[in-house]
């Protein structure tokens, strides 16, 4: 497999950041952190803070506090649970690869979910 162009990989990493933002604020918020303080902190909105917040909730809790391998997102890792009851791990990444259209086939295979995994994927594959 030919490593992606850098452009495209820095896009991919920007999604990657940005989505584990919204992560970290729906985490410090759950432990009682002020969206204030989260807010200041992370250099967002006090309004984007408070509704990043109520819209990953969910995720937080999925997640339990579970490692994730570095440059897979969250909501990617709770797409692949989902459909093959794994958490994955960097040893899952063949297995995911393989059966990726599984999960584009899925209700939970939307394209930013896809793109999410393939950036993981891209990013395995780089290192």
């Amino acid at each position: 497999m030919t490593p992606a162009p850098k452009e495209v990989r820095d896009r991919l990493h920007a999604q990657y950041l940005k989505s584990e933002m919204y992560y970290e604020i729906a985490e410090a918020r759950s432990e009682g952190e002020a969206i204030i303080d989260i807010a200041r902190r992370l250099g967002v909105s006090v309004s984007s803070a408070s509704k990043m917040s109520r819209q990953i909730a969910w995720m937080v809790e999925r997640r339990d506090n579970r490692p994730l391998p570095i440059g897979l997102t969250t909501q990617a890792a709770i797409a692949i649970e989902d459909e093959f009851g794994i958490w994955p791990t960097d040893d899952d990444k063949l297995f995911v690869e393989r059966n990726a259209s599984r999960i584009s086939n899925s209700v939970e295979g939307k394209r930013a979910i896809m793109a999410e995994i393939g950036a993981w994927l891209l990013y395995q594959q780089d290192r």
